[in-house]
């Protein structure tokens, strides 16, 4: 268990938010809570995961930042896939 701990400390922020989402719903499914408190969690980082996803790049500036989150806010996965491709370039 020590060794599991360890090694989840040495994740970077996004890896862990993105271990506990998905691990909360199997916890929370197996301790009696209804179907809707255990997909809850798994709905809302489907619409937070792009924000998050630009928010945490190191490789943007200030100015860059501000203008992807604006767009990843309004056009979510669509603006996402789009700072994906012109991340690439």
């Amino acid at each position: 268990m020590k060794n599991i701990i360890e090694k989840f400390k040495s994740y970077s922020l996004p890896k862990k938010i993105t271990i506990i989402v998905l691990v909360s719903p199997i916890i929370l499914g197996t301790t009696g809570f209804d179907i809707v408190s255990t997909i809850f969690p798994l709905i809302l980082y489907i619409f937070l995961f792009p924000l998050g996803y630009v928010l945490f790049d190191k490789n943007l500036k200030n100015e860059q930042k501000v203008g992807w989150l604006l767009l990843v806010f309004f056009f979510s996965w669509l603006a996402f896939a789009f700072y994906l491709i012109k991340k690439k370039d």
